[in-house]
């Protein structure tokens, strides 16, 4: 038997090898080509094969070597505004029986994570998914009001998608369909400051929490969450909404050496 090593490509062309099938928390994990070669080179004796785990593979780093950090970056679950297709922004919508249920699919999905940190939204919403995914584990959440979602203003509240007319008549429209062409609404934020909340989490937190810690949770919303990743792998606007994550979807990311890469992504079909 052989150790499976796996190249993960970020959306942006960056490839890092990984250990293990279907991105395993407990075998996977991304490291360096030096690495890799040492780790192959200790399978092959008198050809004896051996699978080795992620904490062996972590167990015969190379001195001065350090293992990336894994960032999991997910969404909250269905509210009823969700449902009800309503702009909901930062008003503080609680989870609706459907989105406790994906919470707990997430915290199955999640469960062999070992999270040493927790970052969150304030709002009700991701607070209650991330502490659905958390369980019993013994980690402090910790809120960030730079994890809010996109303010929309005076649009929150407002159905969106329900008729023709939303299209020719709503300045919402523009906000996914066409982000470039998007004025805020009264009250509202424009991309740039969105952008400009993501990237001070960025620099502020996650990479300077990604140097002691070794898997981090961080739970927000839609909006923010494709800002943060728009940030990680300088995604142009016109492309902000190809990282969308549905209610409780999830991204994991690995920092290496202070650079972001992509590992998983859950499929964005159906949103």
């Amino acid at each position: 038997m052989v150790v499976e090593a796996v190249f993960s490509y970020s959306r942006h062309g960056s490839a890092m090898p990984t250990y293990g099938a279907d991105h395993n928390p407990k075998l996977a994990g991304s490291i360096s080509l030096a690495l890799f070669v040492e780790v192959a080179s200790h399978m092959v004796e008198g050809l004896h094969m051996h699978i080795f785990s992620y904490n062996e593979i972590k167990g015969i780093q190379s001195v001065g070597a350090k293992m990336p950090c894994r960032i999991v970056l997910i969404r909250h679950g269905l509210t009823y505004w969700n449902a009800k297709k309503k702009m909901q922004g930062q008003v503080n919508i609680p989870l609706n029986e459907t989105g406790v249920r994906q919470a707990h699919a997430l915290a199955d999905q999640l469960a062999d994570y070992h999270f040493d940190a927790c970052f969150s939204s304030p709002l009700d919403r991701a607070i209650k998914t991330a502490r659905i995914v958390l369980a019993n584990r013994d980690v402090p959440i910790v809120k960030d009001e730079r994890l809010l979602e996109h303010g929309y203003g005076i649009r929150e509240g407002t159905h969106y998608r329900h008729t023709p007319w939303f299209v020719l008549f709503n300045g919402m429209h523009d906000y996914e369909a066409h982000p470039k062409r998007y004025q805020a609404p009264m009250g509202g934020e424009s991309f740039d400051a969105v952008y400009a909340r993501a990237q001070a989490f960025v620099d502020e937190v996650l990479l300077p929490e990604s140097s002691c810690h070794e898997c981090i949770l961080v739970a927000a919303h839609s909006g923010i969450n494709c800002a943060i990743m728009g940030r990680m792998f300088n995604i142009p606007l016109d492309r902000f909404w190809s990282v969308r994550q549905t209610n409780c979807g999830y991204t994991v990311v690995d920092v290496v050496e202070g650079h972001f890469v992509e590992v998983y992504h859950t499929p964005i079909e159906g949103i």
